[in-house]
């Protein structure tokens, strides 16, 4: 069966009701308080901020000092570069995880740590001799 052209798929859609943008009720001290909220930032903006035409990166002038709780460009690099460093992307979790920090150096350790730890490792692991592992000591022995 083919679709006749009075379906509603054909008819063309009806035109949306203007509404005006800017009515004499609305243009009142809220647009004009905007609009110089906007003019006054604009100028402080201006004359803090100068444009590189180059880079097209608005910098500080020389001498002013960034508004309170904004970072410097030098303090934001420094702390993407140690995120990079610290961390790495994976694309099966689909962001970044941490890289596992670097082994502890043994040689730091005092006596009595070293002592304590070895302690701790002998009473969770026990050396098995045929595979020349450690294995864990709660799946290796059959509890009581």
């Amino acid at each position: 069966m083919l679709l006749s052209s009075t379906t509603a798929f054909a008819q063309p859609m009806p035109p949306m009701p203007m509404q005006p943008m800017n009515t004499p009720a609305m243009a009142g001290t809220v647009s004009a308080q905007g609009r110089q909220q906007v003019k006054m930032e604009t100028k402080a903006f201006l004359s803090t901020h100068t444009l590189d035409a180059n880079t097209d990166i608005w910098s500080l002038k020389s001498g002013v000092e960034p508004p309170t709780g904004v970072l410097s460009r030098a303090t934001v690099k420094a702390q993407g570069d140690e995120f990079m460093r610290n961390n790495r992307w994976d694309n099966t979790k689909s962001g970044y995880v941490p890289i596992a920090p670097a082994p502890r150096e043994p040689s730091t350790l005092t006596h009595a740590e070293m002592r304590t730890e070895t302690a701790q490792f002998m009473f969770f692991f026990h050396g098995a001799e045929t595979t020349e592992r450690w294995i864990e000591t709660s799946a290796a022995r059959p509890s009581k």
